[in-house]
């Protein structure tokens, strides 16, 4: 099964869409009320949504075969933890 479009809530879509688009360099189409960041052949859909105490979890699957290549382009983008 492979999932097409996955949807969650943010408190600021503009934030939200700067990570996408600037951090991660993902395709990102910006509207008032949505924001779509498009990943791979999925979507991750951004609406605007009220505060919570919780935290949204999205995992992006890759291929053995791809997650040294993965690990490399992800550390060129952001500050990584070591572990």
């Amino acid at each position: 099964m492979k999932i097409r479009e996955v949807a969650i809530d943010t408190t600021d879509l503009d934030e939200a869409a700067e990570f996408y688009r600037d951090v991660l360099r993902l395709p990102v189409a910006a509207e008032p009320e949505r924001v779509t960041v498009q990943v791979g052949l999925s979507k991750l859909v951004l609406t605007r949504g009220a505060p919570f105490a919780g935290v949204h979890h999205l995992a992006f699957g890759i291929s053995p075969d791809d997650f040294e290549l993965a690990q490399n382009w992800v550390r060129g983008q952001v500050d990584t933890i070591e572990g």
